[in-house]
Formats: C-alpha cells, structure tokens, sequence
C-alpha cells in the first residue's frame, strides 16, 4: 500500500516558512487522512485491498478485464474480497494470496469465457474441488440472477448492465440494506430480471435515464411495482446521491469514474466499513463530491488505485480540501497561479536572469530545493525565491484564445489536411502566419512516401487507400517553428496542456473524428507494419470552460456549414480518454 501525504494552495509568504504554516493549519483546520490503496496493476490493486479485508473466508474471482460478472458481487453475503485474473495470465499472485487466507470458498464469476477452465482448474488442484464454486448465466443479466439467487436476497436495486458506475457505486449501500443488485439493458429489463422480481418488494433504481429509461420504470409499473430511483446528473453525481441515502461515515472511497477494477475489488471493504465510494475523474476532484467531503468530515479518505487512475492533484485537492487557501503550500508536480511578476534565474545563486512570468500567468514546479521553486513556464526551465502564487484550480479558471479560424473544406477542399488546418489555426490565434493561407502552408509541409514520424505521407489533396496519411507532432512541430514558436507537448498530462491554455497559448490537438472510438488498421512505414488509427482527425484547443469542465475546441472539419466558424465544446473526461490513446499534440507560444 502506497501512503503519501502531499499539501497544497494558496500562499502569500517565503518557502522557508511554508512547514510552520502547514502544521499550524493542520491543527486549526479540517483535514482528513488521505491514502492509497494501489499495485502496479489492477490485478496487484486487487491484491492489495484483501489485505485489508477482514472476512475472508469466502473470497470471489472475476475476470480483470470486463465488470459484468463481479457487478452484483456485493449481493453475496460478507465482506468478500474480490481478486482479478487475466485469461491469458497465470494467477500465480492470487493462488499465493490465497494460501495466506487459506479461504472456505472460492467462487468463479462469471462462464469459461470469463475465467477458463485451466484457471478453475488450477484452483481446484490447490485448494479441493469441494471449496471452488462457479456461479454464471448466459449472460451478465442472467448471471447476476444466479449470484442473487445464491445470497437470498430479499430486496434488489437494479443498475445499468452496459455500464459499471452506478452499480459500483452502489454496492456499500446495498450491503448496509441487506439487497442484492440486479442489471438491466437501458430499455428494457431482461425476461428472467423481471420474472425474479415478481414476488419481491419494491425495487430501486440506480441512476438516470441515460442508465436505465423510463421504459424500465413502465415496465416495473406494469407489474404492480412503485420503483424509487436514485440518481443524479452524471455519474459523480449518482454516487453522491447513492452516499447521501446513508448516514455519513468516518471513511470514504475515492475510484475513478473513468475505469472499473479499483472500485470493483474494493466494493468489499467499502461494504465493511459501510462507507460509500465516491467517483472522480483522473485529473481534478468535482466541485460536488468536494462540497460533500467538507459538509461531512470523513476521518479518512482512501483513494483506489495508482496516479494514473486518479492523478497527484486529486490526492493534494483532497489533503488540502478543509484548509483556506491562504494556510496551504505546494509540492513538486503542482501548478501554480503567479499573482506578482516573477523573474526566472539559471540557477539558485540568481546572478542571471532567464526569463519572467508575468502576474497571472501558470507555471509548472518541477522540484523544490530548500527555499526555491523550480518553474517550467513557457518551455523555459528555471529557479525562483520566495514569490507570491497560488495553486492552480481548475474549477475557476477558464480561457478562450480568440483569433482566425482555418478550414480545411474552404475556401479550398483539402480532405486530409487537417493537421495543417488545425496546427496553422494554432498558429495564427498567436499573431503568426497571418497572411498564410491553408494551401500555401501545406504546399511547403515536409513529406514523406511512408512514415508519418518523417513528416506527411503521400498528398494532402488525395485519399489514397492503404497508406497512414497524416503527420506527427515532431515534424509538424519543426515546420511550425519557421512561422512561430512552437513546442511538440507529446506525453505530458493532461493538465499541463490545460496550463498551456489558461496561458493563452493554443493547442493543435491530434485526436480521432467527431471523438468517436479509435479504428485501428495495419500499415507498412517503410521498415516494419505499425498500426494507425483510421478515424484520425486532428482539431485545435482554444479555451477552457472550468464551470463546464469542458474544453473548447476549434474544428478544421465541418462539411455540412463550409463557410462557417466551426467551435464546439467537449467534455474533459472525452478529451482525457482521446488523448491517452497517443498522446500527441503540440503548442504555440
């Protein structure tokens, strides 16, 4: 189990007295015991909350790599801990966790399809044929039956089978009340779900219409039922509405709203402890569940989980959640408000100077060295004293870069331009390239016959099928820099970019079109196949909407309006899950 505890916020004072202030202000003011649980994967994550978990005599294995099995886990009695296997993975770690436990039962979750017959065999040999059991349906609606039927529940809440949140979310407070979980489709409930609920109580339903539809309620109508629902605007805040039925507790669980194994294998000991697990994004804690920490006051707030599923700025928002501003400090990895000029030296004895931010502009602190800071801003790398700043809130900053829009479909149609388009837009919202126009910059673009790392591949002009056309950000990047001052960002966070734009500076954005899912296909790059994404498409990052948590987006693309300005905005948990997919993009300063 990994245990850091990092401070962050608002100072107005010298480095040197910054511990003095924190434990003052620990002292004086809310501030919970923050940790995490995590392994170097989901697996060894599960392996670490059964540590934790008291009753063991009964222990589940799911498969890691889908949630629909393990979904209606919580419905079986006791606190279980949940392990994952992968089919193609030996479950070496988990068959030696389980000698330590030495449980009295081992259930499957789930068919062969979800854990193989070698895997249950291999339970078998170690621990008895009689203590393995494997509960499955046809299929997770169906399976989630045979799990009910098996704790003998005698209430159910029904949750979203074409979707894990809810359900997750769910699980304490469905212990805590002695129900089971059921899955639903969205608009319909599957004939043997609504056959099981015939001589049951009322049931409840978890989430919204976009979960589970009024259809689902009709139907619950139809059969003589009066169906609650537990919801709230989006899954952050269904599991707030979910947290809110039960009284609060000194314990609280932060998962991911964006991935499913940490919060799944730890249902169990949110279920022992009867505390409710609360979702964040990877990045930045809601506004919301942070309002709901500071009414409540839990003692200890466990995070699931490694960095990159919930990031250091969601662990500091967090240690930091009940301490004004003005009694907080930083750590390396935090960004940084400035609210006075700051001068920038090369080194810590500040004999020569490099570079300044300016009052309100955001830097990056890559480390801290007695009392010094120091600040990546603008690509520039450098030392500073004691200054005067504030951390970085996502939650109250926003941008939007004005400036020239630049389409790829007019004046002039140049289908697979759009890297161009997106990186020459970026371009001119600095004050360079005004006068450059979309064929122009393309006519001077390096090119290449087949490796898109060497610069674009084949004509801008045509399709031409079985060839990767397009360009990465690090020639693109160095063509850029003969108009203007550009940097290849590819592989920084997610929140660096987000400082880039709160700075003024736009973002051409490697992405995939209408922000679909990724349609991969094989191409041969001139010494070896490389796999590309078919759907491509590349946009540009002007602003940022932080009541929204949304990014605003400048598309070269719009065929259905050539003529118009073509903005848009899109979700920050979107733009997250696009940009893991390569990681590319590319500022001008």
């Amino acid at each position: 189990m990994k245990k850091k505890i990092y401070l962050l916020g608002l100072v107005f004072l010298a480095l040197g007295s910054l511990n003095a202030s924190t434990k003052a202000a620990a002292a004086e003011y809310y501030q919970p015991k923050v940790s995490r649980i995590a392994g170097k994967n989901r697996r060894d994550t599960a392996l670490e909350v059964s540590k934790f978990v008291k009753e063991n005599k009964r222990v589940l294995i799911a498969r890691d790599d889908d949630y629909a099995d393990a979904l209606s886990a919580s419905s079986l009695q006791g606190n279980s801990p949940i392990f994952l296997v992968h089919k193609k993975i030996a479950p070496t770690s988990v068959l030696k966790r389980l000698k330590e436990i030495q449980p009295e039962e081992i259930i499957l979750l789930g068919g062969e399809t979800a854990i193989s017959k070698e895997h249950e065999q291999l339970f078998i040999d170690t621990f008895g044929k009689e203590k393995v059991k494997r509960l499955f349906g046809k299929d997770r609606y169906e399976t989630s039956l045979k799990i009910n039927n098996f704790s003998n529940r005698k209430s159910f809440y029904i949750a979203s089978g074409e979707n894990y949140p809810d359900a997750l979310s769910a699980t304490s407070l469905a212990f805590k009340k002695n129900a089971g979980i059921l899955l639903s489709r969205q608009h319909a409930l599957p004939a043997s779900i609504k056959n099981s609920l015939e001589n049951y109580p009322n049931p409840t339903l978890i989430g919204g219409e976009s979960a589970l539809s009024s259809q689902v309620a009709k139907e619950l109508t139809a059969m003589g039922k009066t169906p609650k629902r537990i919801f709230g605007r989006n899954r952050y805040e269904t599991a707030l509405a979910i947290a809110k039925e039960s009284d609060p507790s000194p314990v609280l669980f932060i998962a991911s709203g964006e991935n499913f194994p940490d919060a799944l294998t730890a249902s169990s000991m949110a279920s022992q402890y009867n505390a409710p697990i609360l979702l964040s994004p990877g990045n930045t804690l809601p506004v919301s569940v942070g309002n709901y920490i500071k009414a409540n006051k839990p003692k200890e707030i466990i995070l699931l989980g490694g960095e990159t599923v919930l990031s250091q700025n969601v662990e500091n928002q967090l240690k930091n959640i009940g301490i004004p501003e003005s009694r907080q400090k930083i750590e390396a990895g935090a960004y940084i408000k400035i609210t006075k000029d700051t001068p920038l030296y090369k080194d810590k004895t500040k004999t020569e100077q490099i570079h300044e931010v300016p009052a309100g502009k955001f830097a990056y602190v890559s480390k801290i060295e007695g009392n010094f800071l120091s600040l990546k801003y603008n690509g520039v790398s450098g030392y500073s004293g004691t200054l005067d700043y504030s951390v970085m809130n996502p939650d109250q900053e926003s941008s939007y870069i004005s400036g020239p829009f630049v389409s790829q479909v007019y004046p002039d149609d140049i289908p697979m331009a759009c890297e161009s388009a997106a990186a020459l837009m970026a371009l001119k919202r600095k004050g360079y390239a005004m006068d450059v126009s979309l064929p122009a910059f393309v006519s001077k673009l390096p090119k290449t016959s087949r490796n898109p790392e060497l610069g674009f591949v084949g004509d801008p002009y045509k399709v031409v099928s079985g060839y990767y056309m397009t360009i990465n950000p690090k020639p693109m990047t160095a063509y850029a820099n003969t108009y203007g001052k550009a940097q290849d960002l590819s592989g920084s966070s997610l929140d660096y970019i987000r400082m880039e734009l709160l700075n003024g500076n736009p973002i051409a954005f490697w992405s995939i079109y209408n922000f679909n899912n990724p349609i991969y296909f094989n191409y041969w790059n001139g010494t070896a196949i490389a796999r590309g994404i078919d759907n491509a498409h590349s946009v540009t990052l002007v602003g940022y909407d932080a009541k929204g948590k949304e990014y605003i987006v400048a598309d070269p693309y719009n065929p259905k309006s050539p003529k118009n300005i073509y903005e848009y905005r899109v979700k920050e948990e979107t733009i997250e899950r696009i940009y893991k997919l390569q990681k590319y993009a590319m500022v001008i300063r």
